[in-house]
Parts: C-alpha cells; sequence; structure tokens
C-alpha cells in the first residue's frame, strides 16, 4: 500500500477524489461526533445501567458512528503514510492531535470541575488518591470510566467524568499498529491491507458468533472491532482505483443490511455501508456542505467533551427531557470545542513540522556519533 503512487483513474472513482484532495471530511466528522454526542444525551439522562435507544437491530447510534470514526481514520492514515513516507511526521502529528486537547482536559477535571462538583470537601478530595491518578489516567489512554473523587454523586449518570474517553486508547493503538506495519514494510503492497481486514473480519465473526453473551465490551473484543473498521478504511485507500463512488451503490449496501440485519455478520455489513456513506459524503456532496467544511474542526473537541458538559447540565436542571439537553447542551460544546480548536489543537499540530524536523536532525546526530 505505502510502497506505491495512487494513480489518477476515472471520474468518482475514490483514487481520483484523493488526487484532486476537494472534499467534504471535515463535515463527516463533524456529523460522526454530533451523532455520538446525541445518542449520549439521552443514555445520560436515563442514568446508570440504562441502553441507548437510538438503534437499528442491535446497533446503536454511538457505536457505528465510533465505527466511523475508526474507518474514517484508517482511510486517511494510509493516505497520509503512502502521501509522505515519513514515520517521524506520522507519530508526531498524531501524538500533537491527540494529546495536547487530552491533557487540558484532564487538568480542568481534576482542577477546576472536580473541586466544584464533588461531594467532598476540598480537604477529602485532594487527599483521595484519584485526585491525581484520574488525570494521569486519562492523559496515558488508561481506565476512564470513573472521574475525580466524589465527581457527579448527584446525577443520572453518577461518577463518570467522560464516558467516550475510553475508545482513544483504540485510536493510540491503531496508530501505533499502522506505525509498526510501515516501519516494517508489512505494507507495501495492496495485498497487505486486504488481508489485514479479511483476517479481522474473520476474528470478528467468530467472536460473534461463539462468544458475543461473554465477550462483549471487553478489551478483546473492542480491539478486533476498531481492528476491522480500521483496516477497511485502509482497505478502501488501497484498492481506491476500483472503488466507485456513486449514490446509486449505496441502496444496495443498506438492503444488504437490512436483509441480514439479525444475524451475525450484520455488523460488517453495516460498517460496509456506513463506509461508503462516509465516502460519498465526504467526496461526492458537491458545495452542499462547504459552509461545514470551512468551519474549524470541532470534532474531536465535541467528542471528548460533550459528556462532562451533559452531567453539569443535568446537576442543575435534572428535570429537563433528553431533547432539551440536546437542544441546549450541544451548543454548549460545540463553544468549548471552537475553543478547544482555536487555543490548544491548531496551534499544537502548527508544531509538527517543526517538531519532526528537529527529531529527524537530533535522529541524523545520533547516527553520525
Amino acid at each position: 500500500m505505502f510502497g506505491y503512487q495512487v494513480a489518477v483513474t476515472k471520474p468518482n472513482f475514490l483514487s481520483a477524489h484523493f488526487e484532486s484532495r476537494d472534499n467534504s471530511l471535515n463535515a463527516v466528522r463533524l456529523f460522526l461526533a454530533l451523532a455520538v454526542a446525541i445518542a449520549h444525551a439521552l443514555t445520560i439522562k436515563n442514568g446508570l445501567g440504562s441502553i441507548e435507544r437510538i438503534r437499528i437491530f442491535d446497533l446503536t447510534t454511538s457505536y457505528m458512528a465510533v465505527n466511523g470514526f475508526f474507518m474514517l481514520s484508517g482511510m486517511l492514515i494510509a493516505w497520509s503514510l503512502s502521501f509522505r513516507k515519513d514515520l517521524v511526521f506520522f507519530i508526531t502529528a498524531r501524538v500533537l492531535r491527540l494529546l495536547p486537547a487530552l491533557i487540558v482536559l484532564a487538568l480542568i477535571s481534576a482542577l477546576v470541575v472536580g473541586p466544584i462538583f464533588t461531594a467532598y470537601t476540598f480537604e477529602q478530595y485532594v487527599r483521595d488518591p484519584d485526585f491525581w491518578q484520574y488525570p494521569l489516567r486519562v492523559i496515558t489512554f488508561g481506565r476512564v470510566d470513573d472521574g475525580p473523587p466524589g465527581l457527579f454523586s448527584t446525577a443520572p449518570w453518577p461518577g463518570e467524568f467522560s464516558g467516550s474517553l475510553w475508545t482513544l486508547r483504540y485510536e493510540a493503538l491503531a496508530y501505533v499498529g499502522a506505525a509498526i506495519v510501515f516501519a516494517t514494510g508489512l505494507l507495501r503492497t495492496r495485498v497487505g491491507p486486504a488481508l489485514l481486514a479479511v483476517l479481522s473480519i474473520a476474528a470478528f465473526s467468530f467472536l460473534r458468533m461463539k462468544y458475543a453473551d461473554t465477550l462483549n465490551d471487553t478489551p478483546i473484543f473492542s480491539v478486533i472491532r476498531f481492528a476491522v473498521c480500521f483496516t477497511l478504511g485502509m482497505t478502501a485507500y488501497a484498492y481506491g482505483k476500483w472503488i466507485p463512488v456513486r449514490w446509486r451503490y449505496l441502496p444496495l449496501l443498506l438492503g444488504l443490511f437490512f436483509l441480514f440485519g439479525k444475524t451475525s455478520v450484520a455488523e460488517i455489513i453495516g460498517n460496509l455501508a456506513l463506509g461508503y456513506l462516509i465516502l460519498l459524503v465526504g467526496f461526492r456532496a458537491g458545495t452542499v456542505f462547504d459552509p461545514i467544511q470551512k468551519m474549524p474542526d470541532m470534532s474531536y473537541g465535541i467528542y471528548i467533551w460533550h459528556w462532562p458538559i451533559y452531567q453539569i447540565f443535568l446537576l442543575k436542571n435534572s428535570d429537563v427531557s433528553a431533547w432539551v439537553l440536546v437542544f441546549v447542551a450541544i451548543p454548549l460544546a460545540m463553544l468549548v470545542a471552537l475553543l478547544s480548536w482555536v487555543y490548544i489543537e491548531k496551534p499544537s499540530l502548527g508544531l509538527k513540522v517543526g517538531i519532526s524536523s528537529w527529531v529527524h536532525q537530533f535522529m541524523f546526530r545520533l547516527k553520525r556519533g
């Protein structure tokens, strides 16, 4: 995959859209983040132990939206590595994309939100080990199914600061995996990503059929679930010359999904349909989403901040409906995400060229002794 150039093929084939660089992928990321946020509003409002009600068959909106993020990520990372062929730049860019905003969130959770909304006294709060352990777990992609000590104790979903952070460890693992296979040369042909996708799908289907009731929501299941999505995205890039991006093929994929929606392969087909929809919106929407495409990239900020904003809002307005929560709290999450992009994420990403160049120079000096 990384050892060949993607040639321009017929118009409306995927590789042609990569060459043109004219897309609405920023809009796609925003739609996926908002889908997760809207679905979580209903879950948080209904309280601890509730299940997400917006679903098709057994697949919920937030579940599939996160799958969409991983498919899009796999495609764009394959694109980036194939175009730049620079592992140092790739690692630098990925670290600067994830960590700065996450570090700020971790510090705000412990130093600002925690002291204000904890049920503990200030002395009890700062003496509890979770005061410093929680932000450390956040920035090291550890266990995050809780929050600073005593936080949100009277909320419908008590104790949890940001329930969406758990997927970031798998995104980081996907980046590590992509870096390893690039560095070892395992993906220099188109066969590589397709083989990884087939193996991931086979492992996922086996787990679904044999151990669905015991392995759901376990780390091994999540690793394979996201591996399927990530490698499907990589495969789409690798075979872009042969993938038409036309609206008339979407009904076929949707029809297959509804036909097999109650079987063990429903999620695989659902991923293919969703992935194809992402391609259509991202590359064939014309100018429809131009105003959204030109907006700052708020998707990551919305993803990591919507949950705590919901929690804070519900503490003061516990009787509002879930849809009031959506229409009031999501604009607040978008505002926080905008501030995060302008003051944290964008300036951090602006450092990637300089930092990667410095690392290259440092490595060169080490080689020279």
